[in-house]
């Protein structure tokens, strides 16, 4: 069973996601954006980080990756991102001054080890497959992961629909911004049309900010895009 673990992070209040693959006591971490320690504290002594994930490289989603990185004892820890975002992961101070927070508290992150344009449309992590789903537009090198694999919520809730977790690129009956470098409303729009409107309608989407919804209510209720 894969558990998943939501930690709200940074000023922005963004969903870091934790997935713990039980059985093998190793986790990914999806999006550290901030407050390592929040996020530390959701991993059990008994499990080992071994991978982080970035859906893309806003400072909110990506400004824990150092810090986490330092607080593990793992040397060999895979950090996944897309090539087309090297700017933004190198100019922490700029995009925190954009976003009026305040440089000196965020460092530039390190590239990543590995490319999701690299990997392919399909990834397995352990015992479970995921589809990597190319949804720019909030970014131009934006990713969402999508798996068919049992899933338990922290609260206990299980579920054997699919899941997706869609960072910035769709939320509860919105869409992320694209009023940042690099963000485009056509290509988001095209995005979600194309990427995550073909899904199941009980799909589950996690998104990077805000509460889960599913395909199904998105289609019907999302102003931005019925």
């Amino acid at each position: 069973m894969l558990s998943l673990f939501t930690v709200e992070v940074s000023p922005f209040v963004q969903n870091c996601r934790v997935l713990i693959e039980d059985t093998q006591k190793t986790c990914v971490v999806i999006d550290p954006g901030g407050d390592c320690d929040k996020i530390m504290a959701k991993i059990p002594s008994s499990v080992k980080l071994e991978e982080i994930w970035l859906t893309h490289s806003h400072i909110d989603h990506v400004g824990g990756v150092k810090a986490l990185i330092d607080r593990t004892d793992n040397p060999n820890i895979k950090l996944i991102g897309s090539k087309n975002e090297s700017v933004m992961r190198q100019n922490m101070h700029m995009q925190a001054s954009m976003l009026g927070l305040n440089p000196n508290d965020f460092d530039n992150m390190p590239e990543p080890s590995h490319f999701w344009e690299d990997i392919g449309p399909k990834y397995t992590w352990r015992n479970t497959t995921w589809s990597i789903l190319f949804t720019p537009g909030h970014s131009p090198g934006h990713y969402s992961f999508l798996t068919h694999h049992p899933t338990r919520e922290e609260k206990g809730t299980s579920t054997n629909t699919s899941i997706v977790i869609a960072g910035d690129c769709l939320f509860r009956e919105s869409v992320g911004r694209t009023d940042l470098p690099g963000g485009d409303w056509a290509t988001l729009e095209h995005s979600i049309r194309n990427q995550l409107w073909p899904l199941s309608n009980t799909t589950i989407v996690y998104p990077g900010h805000g509460p889960s919804t599913t395909i199904g209510h998105e289609k019907q209720y999302n102003p931005f895009l019925t």
